[in-house]
């Protein structure tokens, strides 16, 4: 059981994402139905503030760990909770995240995103994370997400001139690279 807090996605567009991932392209809406069928019950949404407080937050948390047996957690994203120079701050949500997992056997998942803005072939990695230097060292598992910029680019401009060739060749390329 997943319960998410995005503070920067309606959780309308998450599902539309969602259905979207499961069945491999944009969904019907018969496919779109059967995925919400599929997602009930398994999926929560978080639903404060704009600019929520850490702690409500992990008190809603430890509550659908206990009330729903949440599994995972997924916050997006660690500025909507700290200021980006507020590196003390980063610290004490990324330990608290940890503990919290620990005491609960919950995974959370904590958005930060690159500091690093590159286009082309740069893949960011864990010291690419804007934020503090500590922020990275308490967590178990660390995920970084480099979107193809240059298929979209290839895509768009192959679209323009009219050339089915090679819009079927760049859409054969990555979308992205998880490295964990």
């Amino acid at each position: 059981f997943v319960l998410v807090a995005s503070f920067e996605i309606t959780p309308g567009r998450m599902l539309v994402e969602f259905a979207t991932m499961l069945i491999g392209h944009l969904p019907s809406d018969e496919e779109y139905e059967k995925a919400l069928a599929w997602l009930d019950g398994k999926l929560w949404f978080y639903k404060g503030p704009r600019d929520p407080k850490f702690h409500d937050l992990l008190e809603d948390m430890r509550y659908s760990v206990q009330r729903f047996g949440v599994t995972r957690v997924v916050i997006d994203s660690l500025f909507f909770l700290v200021g980006k120079e507020n590196y003390e701050g980063q610290d004490s949500i990324s330990r608290t995240l940890k503990l919290f997992a620990e005491e609960t056997n919950c995974h959370v998942a904590l958005v930060a995103h690159s500091i690093v803005k590159q286009k082309g072939e740069y893949i960011p990695g864990m010291e690419s994370v804007e934020g503090s230097g500590g922020l990275c060292k308490p967590i178990d598992n660390g995920l970084t997400v480099h979107r193809n910029q240059a298929k979209a680019a290839a895509i768009e401009k192959a679209e323009d001139n009219g050339d089915t060739s090679k819009v079927a060749a760049a859409q054969k390329q990555h979308d992205a690279i998880l490295v964990v």
